[in-house]
């Protein structure tokens, strides 16, 4: 069996440009996992007897795409084509009713951190008690006012990063097009409605 390579790099990255989203890993909807083999991925792909060939793979993945993640499709971290990043960047920022509505006082105060700062690191959220910091971090994630990105220190340790949309655009150097919050929508639900079609599974966004 030969190595996972360019030629599957390629099939992954004509998936995402095919649909504007790619789910990083579902056993129905397409996925970058299920692209990559070639056949569903059940349960965790780290335990794929392929799964490390499939790591490095997910990170030339991540160059050539662009990088832009979300939990946008059915809450799981899904890929987004550049054509629809100024979609994504439009609900990002909006501040509609279903991101906002509900928000803790310690939500807020961590939202509002975030955007002062630009970027902080999940263990720099040191106002809010910790029990409570994985929860809104994934809240706020979950309802698309942050960015959220996971890596590992040089020492080794696994950490979050939060960003707000401003930082993220600026870090990417990146200027997004305008796009009113109705058309946003229309283009991401439009996605959303393909990956489903090409799989009879819903494929469901956060609003």
């Amino acid at each position: 069996m030969a190595k996972l390579g360019k030629r599957d790099l390629a099939r992954a990255i004509g998936e995402l440009e095919r649909f504007g989203l790619l789910l990083q890993h579902d056993s129905v909807l397409p996925s970058f996992t299920s692209v990559s083999v070639r056949e569903p991925v059940r349960g965790s792909w780290w335990a794929h007897p392929r799964a490390h060939e499939i790591y490095e793979l997910l990170q030339l993945f991540r160059v050539e795409s662009g990088g832009l993640t979300a939990k946008l499709v059915n809450g799981k971290l899904t890929f987004v084509a550049r054509r629809l990043w100024p979609a994504l960047m439009a609900i990002g920022r909006g501040e509609a009713e279903w991101q906002c509505d509900g928000l803790s006082k310690d939500a807020e105060a961590v939202l509002g951190y975030v955007r002062r700062r630009g970027a902080v690191r999940a263990d720099q959220v040191d106002f809010v008690p910790d029990v409570e910091v994985a929860k809104i971090l994934a809240l706020l994630e979950k309802r698309l006012l942050v960015h959220v990105e996971a890596f590992h220190s040089e020492a080794g340790s696994h950490h979050k990063l939060l960003r707000s949309w401003r930082r993220w655009c600026a870090d990417a150097g990146y200027t997004p097009e305008r796009r009113a919050l109705g058309t946003a929508r229309a283009e991401l639900e439009a996605a959303a409605r393909g990956l489903s079609d090409a799989c009879g599974a819903r494929a469901r966004l956060p609003w």
